[in-house]
């Protein structure tokens, strides 16, 4: 969420959103344009083309910030869960091997051991990240 947040101090949501509006806006306007100059639908959407695009951009930018980034954020916090797991399954595996051998130091074995739970707690960072953040 802070994220978002950031993204919307820097305007990249309303650049975005006012693109999706201005190439619609930008279409309508054309379109007038193309339309003989006794239509009587020429002036009408020449005059509404504006209201048009102000009307996407605020449509857009509400289906991202309702629908799409939540979307996208809980895909980013599945991929990133699954790779730290099975992280932490081949390290769990690695140290399985170096504390069954026994030309391994104890110093050896306690470093290794110390990284598992480094890497096990990372994993329940994450999650706890997910939960502040949905």
């Amino acid at each position: 969420m802070a994220k978002t947040s950031s993204n919307r101090a820097n305007g990249r949501d309303v650049v975005g959103a006012g693109a999706a509006g201005g190439g619609i806006g930008t279409l309508l306007a054309t379109f007038a344009d193309s339309l003989p100059e006794d239509s009587p639908y020429k002036t009408f959407i020449s005059v509404t083309a504006p209201i048009v695009t102000v009307g996407i951009s605020g449509l857009w930018l509400f289906v991202k910030t309702v629908y799409i980034d939540p979307f996208a954020a809980s895909r980013k916090h599945k991929s990133t869960h699954e790779h730290i797991s099975r992280l932490v399954a081949d390290a769990k595996k690695t140290e399985q091997s170096v504390l069954s051998d026994p030309n391994a130091t104890e110093a050896h074995k306690k470093a290794i051991r110390a990284k598992v739970e480094e890497l096990e707690k990372r994993l329940v960072d994450s999650m706890i990240d997910n939960i502040e953040y949905a």
